[in-house]
């Protein structure tokens, strides 16, 4: 059965949580497991025939989660999916509070042997900062990441640009516009507090024939068995334990026996909504010509928040410049006040996984890294020719301050130790491309996702830009995350910050749907 990748350095300790796992039910541990991460994440106890500590339900939001997180849930339902027992009646039970406790505090234990056996004295300096890195992109999706309109509202627009329209629709079979409506109302059957739904599911709902839930369910779901088997080849018991790609997030679904009904059970709320949103992208990446329409539509969807919000702030879209010969683009987008300029440059490239998982091997990292630094010089290169007065749409003015910044559709995080890192390799592409070393200093850089961008533009509209730019490129905030920086300096004027496609939310899914 264990086709994964073990350590033997390891396995003595792992081989516990796996014998403690063997003994309990399937269907039982993911109902439990259920439980947990739709009150972390909903606030809503539906404990009625599980042992659960009335010290952990009094807890508030931040201190329950100094106690249980959705990922250490989700790692423990990796090992379920595994380990646990099918059909067959087992002595343990995760309703007992101390046996799932136990289990929790167990795979904790693990995680931290891991990273004790693989950062040593010779490499701890380099070995935690890059651990750190791992955390951030294993935990922080699930505090900006949330199920909400917003998010949902983002993905359905970039998808729904028509070129990209068209490649989805040749992927999945259907249009965008179709695929939404039903995914989402399978998503509301799974919110609305049930963890499983009857297989063959019908949803009778017009203009939704069964043929095309058939092909949104074969993209969602996968048999348990299918599901064990790929998510027990793709486990590491080695220094990724716990930082591999969990199949859960592939297929939120699993058409499994449940109490003895053929069901499909959705353990996890968040993954399903994450599945039709980001999700979808590596659905289609592979795509001819994906990622030239892909990048256009996000170029375009940016333009239009800024035109959305923009009235005091003055914006100018990409266009033509330079002669006959030396056709060239400009920036993506630029913003102007009475004092200020940003250069904004839209991009949808992805840090890859093994960039945010490996911890000995930075390779990966160091490409991503160098492929950021890309951006940011070709970001001056477009600084320098405004300076040089070579944009006609917008004439140089010297007393102005220039702020490049970089948006990101996902998140990557660029702060502490990667800042630094894609600092240094500006640093070393201003002089391989004869541009001035001076740009760093003069005009540093700030790397953000759309889901931050969202909130500052409106920002900025109300308090101008130098008044916030100036904080985030000032030490030591300049290698803070950008939201960190709003919410230091301008928290009360963040709360005030609204969802700006509100009609089309209502588009994909009509009020009398839910």
């Amino acid at each position: 059965m264990f086709n994964m990748e073990i350590d033997q350095r390891l396995w003595g300790e792992y081989k516990k949580i796996r014998n403690k796992i063997r003994a309990t039910q399937l269907d039982e541990s993911i109902y439990v497991i259920w439980n947990y991460l739709n009150y972390l994440m909903n606030g809503e106890s539906g404990f009625v025939d599980i042992e659960v500590s009335k010290e952990f339900l009094m807890k508030d939001y931040i201190q329950r989660r100094r106690t249980l997180n959705e990922w250490e849930l989700q790692s423990l339902l990796r090992e379920v999916i595994i380990h646990s027992q099918e059909k067959t009646y087992k002595p343990k039970s995760f309703r007992k509070m101390r046996y799932f406790s136990d289990s929790i505090n167990m795979l904790k234990e693990f995680s931290n042997t891991v990273a004790k056996t693989y950062i040593s004295s010779e490499n701890a300096e380099k070995g935690i900062l890059i651990e750190f890195h791992r955390l951030a992109h294993q935990q922080f999706s699930w505090q900006t990441k949330i199920a909400n309109g917003i998010y949902l509202t983002r993905y359905a627009k970039i998808f729904k640009n028509n070129e990209v329209k068209e490649i989805v629709k040749n992927k999945i079979g259907m249009d965008i516009d179709k695929f939404y409506f039903i995914v989402m109302i399978i998503y509301g059957y799974f919110i609305g507090k049930k963890i499983a739904i009857d297989y063959p599911p019908r949803i009778e709902v017009e203009n939704v024939a069964q043929n095309d839930l058939e092909k949104v369910f074969k993209f969602l779901c996968i048999s348990i068995e299918e599901m064990r088997e790929i998510t027990n080849r793709m486990h590491k018991v080695n220094q990724d334990f716990g930082y591999t790609l969990n199949q859960n997030e592939v297929f939120p679904l699993i058409k499994m026996d449940y109490f003895g009904k053929k069901s499909l059970v959705c353990p996890n709320t968040r993954t399903l909504f994450w599945r039709i949103t980001d999700g979808l992208y590596y659905e289609l990446c592979r795509e001819n010509n994906f990622d030239r329409a892909f990048g256009n539509s996000f170029q375009e969807y940016i333009g239009e928040i800024i035109k959305k919000v923009c009235e005091k702030t003055d914006f100018f879209e990409e266009v033509n410049y330079g002669s006959r010969h030396n056709n060239k683009q400009s920036i993506d987008w630029l913003l102007e006040d009475d004092n200020s300029l940003i250069f904004i440059e839209c991009k949808t490239k992805r840090m890859r996984n093994e960039s945010k998982t490996n911890l000995t091997n930075t390779t990966c990292l160091e490409e991503d890294i160098d492929k950021m630094a890309d951006f940011i010089i070709q970001t001056y290169k477009q600084i320098k020719d405004y300076k040089d007065n070579l944009y006609s749409h917008c004439k140089y003015k010297s007393c102005k301050k220039i702020y490049p910044l970089i948006v990101t559709l996902e998140e990557w995080y660029v702060f502490g130790m990667i800042y630094t890192k894609v600092e240094e390799k500006v640093k070393q592409k201003l002089q391989d491309n004869n541009l001035p070393e001076s740009f760093l200093g003069d005009f540093p850089f700030t790397v953000c996702s759309v889901d931050t961008f969202e909130g500052f533009i409106q920002l900025i509209e109300n308090a101008g830009i130098e008044k916030v730019m100036s904080k985030k490129t000032t030490m030591p905030e300049k290698e803070y995350d950008l939201m960190v920086v709003l919410k230091n300096n301008f928290n009360e004027e963040m709360k005030k910050t609204k969802f700006l496609f509100e009609e089309d939310f209502e588009k994909i899914l009509p009020k009398k749907y839910y």
